[in-house]
């Protein structure tokens, strides 16, 4: 049988691989991002939508982003919901902007980034395995219905796993490229 089998599930093991590149984005290293803000929730006008929906975010210096309404109305919303996120920024209104400043990076939040990030690879592991078992489960149940036999299945099992282990591998360099940015300083 061709690996053509996998490809299927390529896109779930794809998409695993692209949710923990995304997460570690929003993991601050110790300079600013727009990405560390553009997901946290701002109610405006009733209805609750990402802060990347409501203004624009743009890098002012290391420490420093600046917000900037698209409609000045919503600037108080907007503030209140910075202020409010669990993040730990300093938030200022500054006429028709936001500046919200970035903590100094100290050792202990770094290390508090590194045990972020170990949880997120730890998701992402265990995300890839209950796909991983999906597609072995669909394996033994091809086999099971005489459509692939017994050597086709040993021989897709074994590809699933070096499949498994070559994404597995992918992962643990994401995290650990990542852990080298937030522990340089």
């Amino acid at each position: 049988m061709p690996s053509s089998f996998f490809q299927p599930f390529q896109k779930d093991f794809s998409a695993v691989v692209e949710w923990l590149r995304h997460e570690f984005q929003s993991i601050r290293t110790g300079r600013a991002s727009p990405v560390l803000i553009d997901e946290i929730m701002v109610e405006v006008y009733g209805v609750r939508g990402p802060l990347k929906q409501y203004a624009s975010i743009s890098v002012s210096d290391a420490r420093t982003l600046l917000v900037q309404p698209w409609d000045a109305q919503t600037l108080k919303d907007i503030e209140r919901a910075l202020s409010q996120s669990t993040r730990g920024f300093t938030t200022a209104a500054e006429g028709a902007h936001i500046r919200v400043i970035l903590p100094e990076m100290t050792q202990e939040n770094r290390q508090a980034m590194i045990k972020v990030l170990s949880a997120k690879h730890e998701q992402a592991k265990t995300t890839l395995r209950q796909h991983r078992d999906a597609v072995r489960e669909d394996i033994t149940t091809q086999e099971r219905s005489k459509e692939i036999t017994q050597d086709d299945r040993y021989q897709l099992q074994k590809e699933l796993d070096e499949l498994s282990s070559s994404i597995q591998t992918e992962l643990a360099e994401l995290t650990q490229k990542k852990e080298q940015e937030i522990l340089t300083i």
